[in-house]
């Protein structure tokens, strides 16, 4: 179970990026969660995938349009709340590696990036994560903010100058969409000290193929069978 990456949680059986998502998927033995991060109107980091809360809750917008005392008044489903960042790392805490993929789209959030390795300090989280994003400038933002933290480029293909871009940030992963990641691939990574994470691998075929190789790290939603292909 140690290279498997519970996508949002167990989001088949709690609704994604919630409390009771990731409790579940560390119940059945998952080591690293992987979540989102955005953030509100007056700049508290927030756990939730989209940049609008129209797909997840209950109310319509943009995160960044409402305060955290407007957004916690919120429902996902019937019961659950949009939990906020420091939340989310406090019932975590001393339990799994935390693979955080900050939401930011060009200059969305200023200040996510400072405000989220705050918050692993205070929270005493700080060895617990990786910071991971699509926009690769939020990433230098990160690594000019802290010289340390482990970062995750995310690419959607292929592409060699990832690896470059990877050693500048001091980076020893990557993450990219599953089918892009060949044999010969992963061994150009392992040549550059990086592991790659494939995401997201939900079918059984795609799962044994990839458990295989102990040189990648599989995201995925299909929690219990990936539990069962591993301890088979």
């Amino acid at each position: 179970m140690e290279r498997g990456i519970a996508h949002r949680g167990d989001l088949r059986n709690y609704p994604e990026n919630t409390l009771s998502a990731f409790e579940s998927a560390y119940r059945i033995g998952f080591k690293r969660i992987e979540f989102d991060v955005n953030m509100t109107k007056d700049g508290v980091p927030v756990v939730i995938h989209d940049p609008t809360l129209d797909r997840t809750t209950n109310a319509t917008g943009l995160v960044k349009q409402y305060t955290w005392e407007q957004l916690k008044q919120f429902k996902i489903e019937e019961d659950e709340c949009i939990p906020s960042l420091e939340e989310v790392l406090l019932a975590l805490k001393g339990k799994v590696t935390m693979h955080i993929e900050l939401k930011q789209i060009g200059h969305l959030y200023p200040g996510l990036e400072e405000k989220v390795i705050e918050l692993l300090r205070k929270t005493d989280t700080y060895d617990q994560a990786t910071l991971s994003s699509i926009d690769h400038y939020s990433l230098v933002k990160c690594r000019s903010v802290d010289e340390h933290i482990p970062l995750t480029p995310l690419i959607f293909g292929r592409t060699p100058s990832i690896f470059e871009f990877a050693k500048e940030l001091k980076s020893k992963s990557i993450g990219l969409y599953f089918r892009y990641i060949t044999p010969d691939y992963v061994d150009e990574c392992e040549k550059h000290g990086i592991s790659p994470g494939a995401a997201t691998v939900n079918r059984e075929e795609d799962l044994r193929h990839f458990i295989a190789d102990p040189r990648v790290l599989i995201c995925t939603e299909e929690l219990e069978l990936y539990k069962s292909l591993v301890n088979a």
